[in-house]
């Protein structure tokens, strides 16, 4: 049920906001062409109910995860893929530290965890940790989807 899903999500932001502020669990599609934020920390107010695929074919920090299969960890160069990205999930504010895991299964990319946090979590021990949190994410994820289909 979506609601087993969002317990899932959720529990996994709340055991992770000593990382970061904010969270988003990205899903990618099959053909790997769009990103679709799925789950997000409830201090994040979108602008809208309707939200928008993320292209990845064109510049983005989605697109340096999906096509480099490696995390992103830093500031955010704006353009206007990343703008119109803050502007609806954000209030227009940029985070100071975005961190962006890829959620990976036999090779192929699946979705991200999107991590919103304050300049200090740009350091090696946070992406080391939010890496770990991401594969033991992608477990319980895994058995979500077993028992579904079961």
């Amino acid at each position: 049920s979506t609601n087993k899903f969002e317990t899932l999500t959720q529990s996994f932001f709340q055991k992770n906001s000593n990382l970061y502020e904010k969270f988003l669990l990205v899903s990618i599609d099959p053909s790997e062409q769009f990103a679709y934020p799925v789950s997000w920390s409830d201090n994040i107010i979108p602008r809208s109910k309707s939200v928008d695929p993320i292209a990845l074919g064109e510049a983005s920090i989605f697109k340096i995860v999906a096509s480099s299969i490696k995390p992103y960890h830093g500031h955010v160069i704006l353009n206007e893929i990343n703008e119109k990205f803050f502007d609806f999930w954000n209030q227009g504010e940029v985070a100071a530290n975005v961190t962006i895991i890829p959620l990976i299964v036999s090779n192929k990319i699946i979705g991200m965890i999107m991590g919103l946090g304050v300049a200090s979590c740009y350091n090696w021990n946070v992406l080391h940790s939010l890496e770990h949190q991401g594969e033991e994410f992608l477990s319980a994820l895994a058995h979500f989807f077993e028992e579904k289909s079961a």
